[in-house]
């Protein structure tokens, strides 16, 4: 038979263990905030790679149209009228080249507790420039 001693810790939780909790959950829950503004961000810059590969059969309207179109589902702050996009041709070369760019925008993370609030905010721009 075992037998315990009077002063034993059992039931009693540790003030180390329960910070060390507190912080993981905190962690845990700003991460998911920063992982849905960043794939926010890989969303886009995803559509804006794949309509410069889409450039040598579609006009420069289908794609801010399309641009638009996939703002507006992520919610970000974009128009038609928002984008740019450039066709320049090397003439010693004959390389063709497309930019596709959009003035930055501002996403954000708060971490919001009892007593505690913090913002945190990104600046991103979306865009790119491949030869088509």
């Amino acid at each position: 038979m075992v037998m315990r001693r009077a002063d034993a810790e059992a039931g009693r939780l540790r003030l180390g263990c329960a910070f060390m909790v507190l912080v993981v959950v905190v962690g845990f829950y700003f991460g998911i905030q920063y992982g849905e503004v960043r794939w926010r961000w890989y969303q886009i810059q995803d559509t804006v790679h794949e309509q410069a590969s889409f450039a040598p059969a579609l006009d420069d309207a289908t794609m801010r149209s399309r641009l638009a179109a996939q703002c507006d589902s992520l919610g970000l702050p974009y128009t038609p009228r928002d984008w740019t996009i450039t066709r320049t041709r090397d003439a010693r070369t004959t390389v063709r080249t497309i930019t596709i760019s959009a003035p930055p925008y501002e996403d954000s993370v708060v971490l919001s507790l009892p007593g505690f609030r913090k913002v945190w905010k990104f600046t991103f721009q979306p865009g790119t420039s491949e030869p088509y």
